[in-house]
């Protein structure tokens, strides 16, 4: 329409139109236009009066700007700096909508229209190769999110709740993608789309709650709070978070609060493409190792800070170390640029499902152009404990279930009580950690001794071993 408008007007004009992954390098990375059209999702906060229109997130000629508009005016940014800087919801939409106020009147942009959007899912589930017990079967579980619909946000509870009508859990739920992924990515990736798959691999602290946009809910750590501190006499906001100790990333490795402050500290270095939004004003961590209480201070006051937490992802610092943190665009080696975690058999986070394939962690099961395959994270969350682990076999003990929690299970965690970090014994250590807390205590000795005699666990429960 505006291409036929200026060219009915006599403007000489060059005019081009493609999909997501042929236009927006010309937005984001040439700059080569003077109008360009594209979709702006609406997130569960207006944070993009300030993303996209404060100068200060104008990068020209860096890559990757989000002011990719590249619209300049002091009077905005001041607006603007009041809105991200508002204390309460009251004052944060009056300052809003002076900042929209001033982008209509400036016509730096102009909204062609918005949507209602719609999404649907199957009511039964199909009939697939190998999969005949569920075919037919009524799908339940799935979760409408406010502003997302059945897909989700940024973690996607239908993935995790959704199942066929009389299993607890089995089958596979299939995602269609309008547009393939180009790179997956936790620190640079752009894509929607990427981001649908990244979102069940990597996951934050806390996540906003599926039913209600204005609440978050713990999720890594037991408790956050909203808080301040004092930044060289300025009061500025933190947000104060009690991280988990038996969170185990899809490698077995125990997340610490030192994975935390790198996640934060190296996403905000590397200018993270799809996370600089939320972490451009992130100044320091402060840990306290005995409780595990971590304060991620920012550099302003905001009632943003929770949605600002609940949009970074934690990444493995055992992993990422290797790969110093460079700016959008930077390919030189070694560095996140040109670190693709998924060619390299890398993608690994916490999340609820993981990248798997020939029995590597890490490596993703896909076929370009037909499918992205994850698998169930066995080792999610800690409610599912399995204490049905060992086997005699004539006069030896094997690592695994035997139908029934017995005195064998119970011998193999009282042999390892005491443990720290038992991992480090790749057959038994796993196993004779119950909890998966990184100790075999009092606890594991509980969980196993109080069920002895029970069976069921070998079907029931998914395997933490192998």
């Amino acid at each position: 329409m505006l291409f036929q408008y200026l060219e009915a007007a006599g403007v000489d004009v060059d005019y081009y139109e493609g999909s997501y992954s042929y236009c927006t390098p010309h937005a984001w990375k040439d700059y080569d236009y003077h109008i360009y059209t594209g979709g702006w999702g609406w997130g569960s906060q207006p944070d993009m009066y300030d993303v996209l229109f404060s100068s200060n997130r104008d990068t020209y000629p860096s890559t990757d700007a989000d002011n990719y508009n590249r619209y300049h005016r002091e009077e905005y940014d001041a607006l603007a700096e009041a809105f991200k800087s508002s204390l309460d919801l009251a004052t944060a939409k009056t300052n809003l909508w002076d900042c929209e106020d001033m982008i209509h009147d400036d016509v730096a942009c102009i909204p062609l229209y918005t949507m209602s959007g719609i999404v649907a899912h199957r009511t039964y589930y199909g009939n697939f190769p190998g999969e005949s017990a569920f075919a037919g079967k009524e799908w339940l579980g799935f979760a409408c999110e406010t502003g997302y619909g059945y897909y989700g946000g940024n973690l996607g509870f239908s993935s995790i709740n959704a199942h066929p009508k009389d299993f607890e859990r089995g089958g596979t739920l299939r995602h269609g993608l309008v547009a393939k992924p180009d790179k997956l990515d936790p620190v640079d990736s752009e894509s929607f789309y990427e981001a649908q798959i990244l979102s069940k691999i990597y996951e934050p602290l806390i996540v906003r709650d599926p039913f209600n946009s204005t609440k978050y809910i713990p999720w890594m750590v037991s408790s956050f709070q909203d808080g301040t501190w004092d930044n060289n006499g300025r009061t500025c906001s933190k947000l104060t978070v009690y991280l988990l100790r038996n969170v185990l990333f899809h490698d077995n490795h125990q997340v610490t609060p030192d994975d935390i402050e790198f996640s934060y500290a190296y996403k905000f270095a590397a200018k993270s493409v799809s996370e600089f939004s939320v972490l451009k004003e992130y100044h320091h961590c402060d840990i306290d190792y005995a409780t595990n209480k971590i304060d991620i201070c920012f550099n302003t006051t905001s009632f943003l800070v929770q949605s600002w937490v609940a949009g970074v992802s934690i990444i493995p610092e055992h992993i990422f170390e290797a790969y110093p943190p460079k700016l959008p665009g930077d390919t030189t080696e070694p560095g996140s640029w040109a670190f693709a975690p998924d060619e390299e058999d890398k993608l690994i986070g916490t999340g609820p499902f993981r990248a798997v394939k020939d029995g590597v962690v890490g490596k993703i099961d896909k076929v370009e152009g037909e499918y992205y395959h994850l698998s169930a994270n066995p080792t999610y969350y800690r409610e599912l404990v399995r204490p049905d682990f060992a086997k005699l076999v004539g006069e030896d003990l094997q690592p695994e279930p035997s139908g029934n929690v017995d005195i064998d299970d119970w011998l193999v965690v009282i042999a390892k009580y005491g443990s720290v970090k038992p991992w480090a014994d790749p057959v038994w250590g796993p196993i004779a950690d119950v909890d998966k807390n990184y100790i075999v205590d009092l606890d594991d000795i509980m969980e196993t001794g109080a069920r002895v005699g029970q069976t069921g666990y070998a079907l029931g429960y998914p395997s933490y071993y192998g």
